[in-house]
């Protein structure tokens, strides 16, 4: 009897560590419009076309069947995303023009009843690139923060929340806390889950580049290529990516 018990109260964990797997981006999975602009960038394509490409998204609200929440972090994180990609190709200020806009939006996301593990995770990645754009050090120091925060808060139930805190150790140097050891802690972890998570191609992008740049730093080579290998798969523009497969093919 108490085996028998035990054998069902390890099962039910087991249900329940099923499903506890989320994704509060997957709105975004099937959105061909998104997925344009996110290729254009990391693709390394055209800035001007990723801008009109911006443009053209934003136009189109209304025609997507979103809740006003995922209309606004939708906006919001292509914005952000081709402000980097504008910031990378010199032109300062239209990429800080894409950086309010994408504030703007996150705002209005909040507003309207976001999940938490989303916003978080689109605020600290905010952050990060205001660094870079605004060169504001404050919040390049809450980057972080909020994405520890918001994993501690979520218990890396979502999974691209669980993908951006892996990664912020795997980049991060060690001076800021990164530690390719707890990155793939993290990153492994996400893997596992990823079959039950519907993540969206660039997502799984993200997780692949992550996972090959914390392998190289572990000096394990075959599993650094073989994550390279993949983001590369699904996108040919990540720097990280390319430098580690340009240094294993020599």
């Amino acid at each position: 009897m108490r085996k028998c018990f035990l054998v069902c109260v390890l099962f039910c964990l087991g249900l329940a560590t099923l499903s506890s797997v989320s994704n509060s981006w997957s709105f975004l999975n099937d959105d061909l419009e998104y997925g344009a602009i996110i290729a254009e960038v990391y693709n390394l394509g055209d800035p001007g076309k990723a801008s009109r490409l911006l443009d053209d998204y934003y136009e189109a609200a209304g025609t997507r069947r979103y809740h006003s929440w995922q209309e606004s972090l939708a906006k919001g994180k292509a914005a952000m995303t081709v402000a980097r990609f504008l910031q990378d190709s010199k032109d300062k200020k239209a990429a800080r023009q894409r950086m309010n806009e994408a504030k703007a939006f996150y705002d209005e996301a909040e507003a309207n009843g976001a999940p938490q593990a989303a916003i978080q995770t689109a605020q600290a990645l905010w952050s990060s690139f205001s660094f870079l754009i605004f060169g504001n050090l404050g919040d390049g120091l809450s980057y972080t923060k909020i994405l520890d925060k918001a994993y501690e808060a979520d218990g890396g139930e979502d999974i691209v929340l669980l993908i951006n805190e892996g990664a912020r150790y795997a980049y991060s140097p060690g001076f800021a806390g990164g530690s390719s050891k707890k990155a793939l802690a993290l990153l492994e972890q996400a893997l596992s889950n990823m079959s039950r998570a519907e993540l969206g191609k660039w997502d799984e992008y993200g997780l692949y580049s992550a996972l090959g740049y914390a392998y190289d730093d572990q000096k394990q080579k075959d599993k650094a290529l073989e994550f390279c290998s993949k983001a590369m798969a699904l996108y040919t523009g990540d720097p990280y990516v390319l430098e580690i497969l340009e240094k294993y093919s020599k």
